[in-house]
């Protein structure tokens, strides 16, 4: 945390306190300073975009809820400004006036906009200014009028950084736009042409990623002129100035010479013919795949070198596997689709240090395959990620977005290149496609299993095609299912499951919707786990057993692991050998029988006085003498005991592996009265610890009462009734006032036995249809279904019925059934 040398700009070298302060204090003198500049030619290209209602909400006093809304989006505890204080302090009324008064005279107080600024180098042993990263350490009242701009301009501006100051990001997409029109206007004017990928794609003339701006401009002296004055003219707008340092032109190998060095000359920037890593991801890909992404390999196997050393339980080498490793490669794997063999090496190195390799002498005992270990741990794994299916979810994503969003730039992008005609689920992979295209084109059989298509005007849908159903299946009112057209067509089961379908509006649009997700929207998580279960064959590594029950036991997690192990396959002299480690076979205690699992724990003569000594002694024995393995009596243990006890018997058995090892190890002898004392007593210490935990964090729940709503407001509460056998879904709908008075109510059934949540959203949508009618307004919902999506993620069914802009102050509670009596 110190800085003891640096050189400035000439080489000179600076080591005192006054020299080193100095250096600084010019550094950013010039840096920031700011010129007179003519705005006039870059305001002029602006259009208007803000209307007069978004420019008086921008313009009107802050009110005390942004300042409250703004000072309690900080932690209380944030690191203080110069003035000394944090968040915490500032509570007071007298600080709304304060705020209001200096935004509308347009001038600060004295030292409240000073900064405390920290220096965070950006490479080891930083040598210069410009290898240091300034942090400010603002004052809390500055931030709060701050984040109380960057709240009222939020609403607006959809899309920037989100880091540091609220504010700083939005000046500097606004400031950009400045930049962004100059472009336009030149392009307009003739003197831009930029690229086009394909015929039909959109031209690029220049593309903004954080605070970095790629130009797309023909390698030529007139436009690379009119590039350097473009910049120029912003530059003395703004005093935004290109880094020159930082800044490249990239041009196709095959360039000559001579035009690299009129672009260098003109521009002032180097020339390359590789862009290498854009924010830490490879711009090109070249044949080799591997080499390329050999960079994830590395730095997984640098965090392993640096955990080697350290004593880790499985329940950590498990957190440190999910938390850290696994999550290393998926920012690259979200945009490339990594090479299997560089998966192959990952997985090894993830295995190994599973099985505990710690060293390149110490490779470890692989028990198991790594395919086994990342099957879902209610299967039988240990939940591990299938690194393969984790990259296809990641790039699914990416994939949805082309398929659900195609007036995006991307989109337009890829749709003129390689489906003009079609959508991603249709497209083919095309002919010299690039490294990108072909990761995203891998995911089409991803997208096609879990993607259903929402119903609405059908226009968009092939009946024999896709997974979904056309409305000339319906009766000519569009309000229900042709049954007997269904029945003619479709077996029993597929007509049931189609005519249980419920019929909303049929001018609406189709949409693709996620079907593995309850809420329709494509997750990571939902993809990886519905690939998992729909597309891959794990029957044949799955065991059937009680593996969450073994989960969800309240025991230490490495005593899971353990149980889990025995269950497996556990370090036994037998599985040793198969292993290749030369031992004997028989038991090391007694010397008498093969030292399999049952033998070390059940038939063993120093096992059974271990359970003799125990309160499980004879329910133990008859298990023992029932059974035809460990599988099938700790499986009946789990399964058929109380929860206590069986915590307790596998407390019992790992105090006596545990004895085992020390015995092998350290010949301490075999105490069967210490191998139940240590397991009741880990047992007692563990509960009461977690007790003491839970009694700090939780509070015991309030009953569940029927809560009125606001005076001038009603509340509507929603239930639902499937009847199977008569095929109805029944609709209850009560209003009631602030008073708890009854205002109106209405039952109703539709035809259809629907799951509870589809039932209560079919149920939320005819009560805001209905209550839309009666005229009411100031309406909170609430239901019983707490599988029903938040109202922001349902406006599909506000939108067909046209309700959106004529429903006021519309929310969604969810409460107990019982409070609804």
């Amino acid at each position: 945390n110190h800085i003891s040398t640096l050189y400035d700009s000439e080489g000179k070298k600076h080591s005192t306190p006054s020299e080193l302060g100095n250096l600084a204090s010019s550094y950013f003198q010039n840096l920031f300073n700011t010129l007179p500049g003519k705005i006039h030619p870059v305001t002029d290209t602006l259009d208007c975009k803000i209307s007069q209602l978004d420019n008086d909400q921008l313009i009107k006093p802050l009110s005390k809820d942004e300042i409250r809304i703004a000072l309690f989006q900080m932690h209380k505890d944030k690191a203080p400004g110069p003035d000394g204080f944090n968040p915490g302090f500032y509570k007071r009324e007298d600080i709304l006036s304060s705020c209001n008064s200096w935004l509308e005279a347009g001038v600060l107080p004295p030292h409240i906009n000073d900064a405390v600024i920290a220096l965070i180098p950006k490479c080891p042993n930083p040598s210069n200014m410009k290898e240091l990263r300034p942090i400010a350490l603002c004052n809390v009242i500055y931030k709060i009028l701050s984040k109380a701009l960057a709240n009222r301009l939020k609403p607006l501006l959809h899309k920037g950084l989100r880091q540091g100051d609220p504010l700083s990001p939005y000046l500097f997409i606004l400031g950009m736009e400045g930049l962004s029109s100059l472009i336009h206007k030149a392009e307009l004017l003739g003197n831009l042409q930029g690229i086009q990928i394909s015929r039909g794609a959109p031209k690029l003339h220049h593309l903004m990623f954080a605070d970095d701006v790629f130009l797309f401009f023909q390698a030529t002296e007139k436009e690379t002129k009119e590039v350097s004055s473009i910049l120029e003219t912003f530059k003395i707008a703004s005093g935004q100035a290109i880094n020159f340092d930082k800044s490249k032109v990239f041009l196709n190998r095959h360039a000559p010479l001579a035009i690299r060095n009129m672009l260098s000359n003109i521009l002032h920037v180097h020339s390359c013919e590789t862009a290498g890593k854009y924010l830490g991801l490879p711009s090109m890909i070249g044949h080799n795949k591997n080499d390329v992404f050999r960079y994830i390999k590395e730095r997984i196997w640098k965090k392993l070198q640096s955990w080697s050393h350290k004593s880790l339980s499985k329940a950590g080498k498990e957190t440190l596997i999910k938390s850290v490793l696994q999550a290393l490669p998926s920012y690259a794997m979200s945009v490339f689709m990594i090479p299997p063999r560089t998966i192959d090496e990952i997985e090894k190195l993830l295995n190994a240090f599973w099985w505990g390799a710690n060293s390149n002498t110490h490779k470890g005992i692989k028990w198991m395959r790594w395919d086994k270990l990342t099957i879902p741990k209610p299967e039988g794994g240990l939940g591990f990620k299938n690194l393969s299916v984790f990259n296809l979810a990641m790039l699914g994503k990416q994939a949805w977005r082309l398929l659900t969003n195609p007036n995006s730039l991307i989109s337009k992008i890829y749709r003129a290149k390689y489906y003009p005609d079609d959508n991603f689920l249709n497209a083919p992979l095309g002919h010299n496609p690039n490294y990108t295209w072909k990761s995203l084109w891998s995911t089409q059989h991803l997208l096609k299993n879990g993607t259903r298509w929402r119903l609405g005007n059908g226009n968009s849908i092939l009946v024999w095609g896709e997974p979904w159903i056309k409305y000339n299946l319906m009766s000519n009112d569009k309000l229900n299912w042709n049954a007997d057209l269904i029945n003619s067509i479709f077996d029993l089961d597929t007509s049931n499951h189609i005519l249980n379908i419920p019929i909303l509006n049929p001018h609406r649009e189709d949409k693709c919707i996620w079907n593995w997700n309850p809420s329709g929207s494509y997750t990571v998580r939902s993809a990886y786990k519905g690939y998992l279960q729909h597309s891959l064959c794990l029957g044949h590594l799955c065991t059937p057993g009680p593996w969450e029950t073994i989960w969800n036991l309240r025991i230490p997690h490495k005593i899971k692991h353990f149980i889990w192990r025995v269950l497996h396959i556990l370090p036994t002299r037998p599985n040793l050998q198969k292993k290749g480690i030369s031992c004997p076979s028989t038991c090391f205690r007694c010397d008498i029988d093969i030292e399999n699992t049952w033998h070390t724990f059940f038939s063993c003569p120093s096992a059974k006085l271990c359970w003799q000594g125990s309160k499980f002694h004879s329910r133990i024995m008859k298990l023992i003498n029932s059974s035809d393995g460990v599988f099938n009596l700790i499986s009946h243990i789990l399964q058929c005991w109380a929860p206590q006890d069986v915590a307790e018997i596998s407390l019992i058995l790992w105090s006596m592996w545990h004895s085992q090892n020390a015995l092998h190890w350290n010949n301490t002898p075999w105490n069967q009265n210490e191998i139940i004392l240590r397991a009741s007593s880990m047992l007692h210490d563990w509960t009461t610890a977690n007790r003491a935990i839970s009694a700090q964090h939780s509070k015991p729940p309030p009953r569940q009462r029927w809560s009125p709503p606001s005076k001038g407001s009603f509340k509507c509460n929603i239930a639902t009734y499937s009847f199977p056998v008569e095929g109805l879904t029944g609709i209850g709908i009560c209003i009631r006032d602030h008073q708890g008075a009854f205002i109106r109510a209405r039952s109703t059934t539709t035809k259809g036995s629907m799951e509870p949540h589809v039932g209560k959203a079919f149920a939320f949508l005819h009560a805001i249809n209905w209550t839309h009618n009666q005229n009411l307004e100031n309406i909170i919902f609430e239901t019983d279904c707490k599988r029903i999506p938040p109202i922001s993620s349902i406006t599909f069914l506000l939108t067909h019925l046209n309700l959106v802009a004529s429903l006021t102050n519309v929310s969604l509670l969810w409460q107990t059934l019982q409070t609804l009596m």
